[in-house]
C-alpha cells in the first residue's frame, strides 16, 4: 500500500472516529446534564462490577451492574460506568446512591454526584482536528520514501 493510500485511509479514519466520538460524547454530555438538573435519585442494589482493562495503556474502565426501583414503573438493572473511587467503596451485594431520569431510567450514574461526561466529545474533537491536520498537509511527503517517490514522479514528468 502506498503512502498516499495511507493517507487517505487515515483521513477517513479520523473522520469516521470523529464522528462517531461526537455523536456519542454530545448524548453522554446531554445525558449527565438532565441529571444533574431533574434527575430523581434511588439506593441501588449492587450486582455485580467489572474492572475493563482495554488497550496497550491498560486503561481502566469501572462498572456497576445495579438494580434499583424508579418511582414509576419495574425494577431496572443497568450495567453504570463509575469512578474508580465509587468501584472500590462499593462492595457487591451493598448499596450505592443512583441519579436516573424519571423518563428513561436505565440513563443513571452511580454515585454520591452527578458526573458531567465529556471525554468522548473530546476525544471526537481531537479526531476531527486530526483528519484536518492531514487534509492540510496532505501534500507534504510522510517519510524520506515517500519524498523519494514524489521526486521519481516529478523527474518522469519532466523527461
Amino acid at each position: 500500500m502506498s503512502a498516499k493510500n495511507k493517507k487517505i485511509l487515515s483521513i477517513i479514519g479520523l473522520l469516521v472516529m470523529g464522528v462517531v466520538f461526537i455523536f456519542v460524547g454530545s448524548k453522554d454530555l446531554v445525558h449527565s446534564r438532565q441529571l444533574a438538573a431533574g434527575g430523581k435519585i434511588a439506593t441501588a442494589k449492587v450486582l455485580d462490577g467489572e474492572d475493563d482493562v482495554s488497550g496497550r495503556l491498560r486503561m481502566h474502565t469501572y462498572y456497576l451492574q445495579v438494580r434499583f426501583q424508579p418511582e414509576n414503573g419495574g425494577a431496572v438493572s443497568p450495567r453504570v460506568e463509575v469512578s474508580k473511587e465509587v468501584y472500590q467503596s462499593v462492595p457487591i451485594g451493598s448499596t450505592v446512591t443512583v441519579h436516573y431520569l424519571p423518563e428513561d431510567p436505565i440513563v443513571c450514574q452511580a454515585g454520591e454526584t452527578v458526573a458531567l461526561r465529556f471525554g468522548n466529545l473530546l476525544w471526537g474533537l481531537v479526531s476531527l482536528l486530526g483528519a484536518g491536520y492531514l487534509m492540510l498537509f496532505f501534500q507534504q511527503p510522510a517519510g524520506p520514501k515517500e519524498a523519494v517517490e514524489q521526486l521519481g514522479e516529478s523527474v518522469k514528468t519532466l523527461s
